[in-house]
């Protein structure tokens, strides 16, 4: 198998480890969870609520037709409490875990945009593809520079722009039928649980707020794409 991070490829082994290992002695289970996100969530939703402050979520990947899943926190956590109690009857199985109700992952990531005051964000969709070698342009600068002259993180990846950019959602019968799997906090309380948490925690938009850096940042970048194209 071919993987395009180290992050995908290392959770995929680490699970047929677990999995492997189950035995009359050890009972094991794995979770496969879709995109995580709730209230307190210090990873990845303040992230793309910084860029979203900086001026550059005027866009989206792909189309809107594009659905992927996600999990909230505290049905996640069911999940695991579940499977743990399924053993050692169900010992060496994998589940996947959501909110079960695919979803755009931009049209999602608006209404918490919007519940924070932000309008006009992903105001339109970049092809994929684009944005895919865009993300390979940008990897490449990154590797060239990042240990000569300047260590950056790159703002756009790759395996990024396929985990937004390509549909993919996964089917939760087995979770429901070997553990009883149900979605306890629905996707629409959930969000409203998550723009109340980051609003008192210093996320809402300030009073006629504007940034533009980010901005400049990705025309830059897309005039390089072009020239690489043009090139060869």
């Amino acid at each position: 198998e071919s993987y395009y991070d180290n992050y995908s490829r290392t959770k995929s082994l680490a699970e047929q480890i677990i999995l492997k290992a189950s035995s009359s002695t050890l009972h094991t289970a794995a979770i496969r969870p879709a995109a995580i996100y709730g209230d307190g969530e210090l990873r990845h939703l303040p992230r793309i609520l910084n860029l979203v402050n900086q001026g550059l979520a005027f866009f989206a990947v792909g189309h809107e037709n594009i659905l992927c899943d996600w999990v909230y926190a505290d049905n996640l956590v069911s999940a695991l409490i579940l499977a743990e109690k399924s053993l050692p009857k169900y010992s060496g199985e994998a589940y996947f875990i959501s909110d079960d109700y695919p979803v755009n992952n931009f049209q999602f990531l608006s209404q918490l945009t919007k519940g924070l005051g932000y309008e006009n964000c992903f105001a339109f969709y970049i092809p994929t593809i684009i944005m895919f070698y865009l993300g390979y342009i940008i990897e490449t600068i990154h590797n060239l520079v990042a240990k000569r002259i300047y260590n950056f993180a790159p703002f756009l990846t790759r395996s990024e722009v396929l985990k937004v950019g390509v549909t993919h959602y996964a089917n939760i019968t087995k979770a429901k039928t070997l553990l009883g799997y149900r979605v306890k906090v629905s996707p629409d309380e959930a969000m409203q649980r998550c723009i109340k948490w980051y609003d008192e925690h210093g996320y809402r938009k300030k009073t006629n707020q504007k940034n533009l850096t980010y901005i400049w940042l990705l025309i830059a970048s897309l005039i390089i794409f072009w020239i690489f194209v043009l090139l060869f």
